[in-house]
């Protein structure tokens, strides 16, 4: 063989090698930009609308990422596998999750959204593995942290606009629109089209129409100013902003040297926007989690740098202090803060007191498998104290919230993921020592890829967040996700300068964890999929240096598993949750379309019943028929040629059957009933609509305006002794919310009267 053929043949191997690694390389970027934006994404959308199915979409795309990675692995013949006992702590918590909605389908409850919150945790699950799998370095683990961090920096530029400026849009854009219902429906015949198509708009929206809702809806738009940022509740996004201002302190502190002037300024900025954003959330809980954190942080990082002199930690923490005052008067004068938010602190206490006790009864009723994923209010209700006056969909309280949506082995589960998200750090010395061991601290610093590399995985996110209402079949595109990419672009270029390889202190991280708990203890949200995801990635962040894959990982059998699982758990996600929901979705829209807008009642019917049919688990199609059906009946002679009423009392029915414990369909069905005596006068239809309010009663007690709706049908079916009860019990819950104040609770005068004469001298 001669020398140039043998060269050609020894350098082929090489070739096929180099190939074989850019392929793989490029590979696994993909990956990790499609986990990044998946971890990204979760925190641009509502993080309370996952029970409604809102972010189903997302666990299919985390179940296609696993088939991805098993498929990558398969193809690289690397089957390496991290994997610990926190992982099988924390699949347990899914575990128990899935256990509890299979009580909600053999027990009774809303079955559409205990089903869609457990394959919610199965998706955290499937997010945390992959974690897992693509941050395996320190490096990872901060460049990670610098995407989160910049990440919650656009956003609370985005609580501080909606702060200053959307509060006063959107009550003024409503002020208009209410305006014009209200002149349009003086005349409602000759104003049928657009009166159709404001109600339509304003119930795509999301915002009530009727008197009670309209007044609490103005309410909150004149009274209330919390920045809440992409979220739906103010509590939700603070407690992802306290994470971040902890974990943004922790970068910062370990920049490498030199840094110049510009860039401390550039940071400076950014913990200001973080801190004052905070702030004008007014969440009380996230502010006392955030000094807990901050302190056990501080002090720690102050003892592992002995450079800085008292004189300089004191004349730093004096700075710190009078910078905190300035934001609060500064908020202060844009009424984003004032007196009473210290002030009513004991009364908010109070209310908490109020949950946690109708909580711990509610919990002590079912405390094997709770009440099941997504199905805790209709069972708090019952056990509601009167002086409380919101119907809460959590405890409120982490411990409560965990027992009531997993049961007792939920708890079991998230208490041993703490105790394991610990151990392994508490021998290890270097675990709080940016710098990590001694062999690390005499290398030079591993340098970072380009900066773009880490770019696409956010930009996707926040291509998701731009298509998520589309995706969700539940509105149009959200544009403001466009403005927000371009500042983050610039937020995370400023933040990866002088970032550096070195090692996150896990005392940080773990101080991160124990703001975010303290928080929980007095605020909802740990069964919300993006809460516990921030949870997820402190604890991806911790694990991420300590690069131990587990030994049953090391086979092929293991990853084909994984990847087979993965295809198994993306066909059932579509089959039972994803394609009905998205079906129902399209059907009622086109149905509310043809109703409000184009007047076809025809249409609707077979629409509503087409969403029933596609998604036989949700009580929602069924709900929009029977109100459908009453619309109809009211604008009908007495006698016409088709009963609608019955049609509407049918539908009702059928959606009391789909969700048993939910009161308020029994109060409808009371409504419908007196709306039928009202024309009737017969004994039966008045006994029928005093036996649905009673129902409705047993399920919640405590509602002064439900016992004022019972004595009202009782006294129609001539049942004076039982109406006079419930009339006094009425006057005696409309007494207790006038004392506390719970305005959105008080009776009509009219009413009032009412229930005053029945009872009598």
């Amino acid at each position: 063989m001669s020398k140039t053929r043998r060269t050609a043949t020894q350098a082929a191997p090489a070739r096929a090698a180099r190939v074989e690694s850019t392929e793989s390389d490029a590979f696994t970027s993909l990956l990790r930009t499609l986990v990044i934006a998946l971890i990204v994404v979760r925190w641009l959308i509502p993080a309370e609308s996952a029970g409604m199915g809102d972010t189903l979409w997302l666990v299919q795309l985390d179940f296609a990422a696993v088939i991805l990675w098993a498929w990558g692995r398969l193809r690289s013949a690397t089957y390496a596998a991290r994997f610990s006992l926190f992982d099988w702590a924390l699949w347990a918590l899914v575990v128990a999750h899935w256990i509890s909605a299979a009580a909600v389908f053999a027990f009774g409850g809303d079955r559409r959204t205990a089903l869609n919150l457990a394959w919610e945790w199965v998706g955290l699950g499937a997010t945390f593995f992959l974690l897992r799998q693509t941050i395996q370095t320190a490096p990872d683990a901060r460049r990670l942290a610098a995407i989160a961090v910049a990440v919650a920096v656009v956003l609370s530029g985005l609580g501080i606009w909606q702060h200053y400026v959307s509060y006063r849009l959107a009550s003024r854009e409503y002020s208009e629109m209410i305006s014009e219902l209200e002149s349009l429906e003086k005349r409602p015949d000759t104003n049928r089209k657009r009166l159709g198509e404001l109600q339509f708009t304003l119930q795509s929206q999301g915002i009530p129409t009727d008197e009670a809702g309209r007044k609490q809806y103005v309410n909150r738009l004149k009274f209330s100013n919390e920045a809440y940022g992409p979220f739906a509740l103010a509590n939700t996004f603070a407690g992802f902003l306290l994470v971040m201002l902890v974990l943004g302190g922790e970068l910062f502190c370990t920049l490498q040297a030199p840094r110049p002037k510009w860039l401390i300024a550039a940071w400076a900025t950014a913990f200001v926007l973080l801190l004052y954003c905070l702030i004008l959330t007014k969440s009380r809980t996230a502010w006392t989690g955030l000094v807990v954190a901050g302190a056990i942080w501080g002090l720690t990082t102050l003892a592992r740098n002995r450079r800085w002199s008292t004189r300089r930690i004191l004349l730093s923490l004096a700075l710190g202090s009078v910078g905190v005052v300035v934001l609060f008067a500064i908020a202060a004068l844009g009424k984003g803060f004032d007196v009473e938010v210290i002030s009513e602190a004991p009364k908010s206490l109070s209310y908490r007191f109020q949950y946690w006790n109708g909580a711990a009864h509610t919990v002590a009723a079912s405390p094997i498998f709770g009440t099941g994923p997504g199905n805790f209010r209709q069972h708090y209700l019952r056990y509601k104290v009167p002086e409380s006056s919101e119907e809460i969909a959590d405890p409120h309280n982490w411990l409560l919230d965990l027992w009531a949506s997993g049961g007792i082995l939920a708890v079991v589960s998230f208490l041993a993921c703490l105790v394991l998200a610990v151990l392994p750090f508490r021998k290890d010395p270097t675990s709080n020592d940016p710098t990590g061991n001694e062999q690390t601290r005499a290398k030079e610093p591993e340098p970072l890829p380009s900066w773009t590399a880490d770019l696409w995985g956010p930009a996707v996110g926040f291509l998701f967040g731009f298509l998520a209402p589309v995706a969700a079949a539940s509105g149009n595109f959200d544009w403001w996700q466009l403005p927000l990419l371009a500042a983050w672009v610039v937020t995370f270029a400023i933040m990866r300068i002088r970032l550096g390889s070195t090692r996150l202190a896990t005392v940080a991280l773990g101080a991160g964890a124990l703001g975010l708990m303290i928080h929980l203890s007095g605020a909802g949200g740990i069964g919300m999929p993006a809460v516990v995801q921030v949870l997820l990635v402190l604890a991806a962040l911790a694990f991420a240096p300590l690069n131990r894959p587990a030994a049953a990982g090391a086979s092929p059998r293991v990853v084909m598993a994984i990847g087979g699982l993965g295809v198994s758990l993306f066909v059932a996600l579509f089959f039972t949750a994803t394609l009905p929901v998205l079906n129902r979705r399209g059907a009622i829209a086109s149905g509310e379309q043809a109703l409000f807008v184009d007047g076809q009642f025809e249409r609707a019917q077979k629409d509503f019943i087409q969403a029933a049919l596609q998604d036989p688990l949700s009580p929602d199609p069924h709900d929009k028929l029977a109100d459908a059906f009453f619309a109809m009946w009211q604008g009908s002679p007495p006698g016409g040629p088709v009963d609608y009423l019955a049609k509407a009392q049918q539908a009702l029915d059928e959606a009391i059957r789909q969700d048993p414990l939910n009161f308020t369909r029994y109060r409808r069905r009371g409504e419908f009933y007196r709306a039928k005596f009202a024309r009737t006068q017969e004994a039966a239809d008045a006994n029928a609509a005093a036996e649905a309010f009673k129902r409705a009663v047993d399920m919640y007690p405590t509602e002064a305006s439900l016992r004022g709706g019972c004595a009202a049908a009782l006294a129609d079916a001539g049942r004076i002794d039982d109406a006079k009860k419930q009339a006094r019990k009425a006057l005696e819950l409309d007494e207790i919310n006038h004392r506390w104040g719970h305005s959105d609770r008080y009776l009509s005068d009219q009413t009032v009267a009412s229930l005053r004469r029945l009872v009598g001298p």
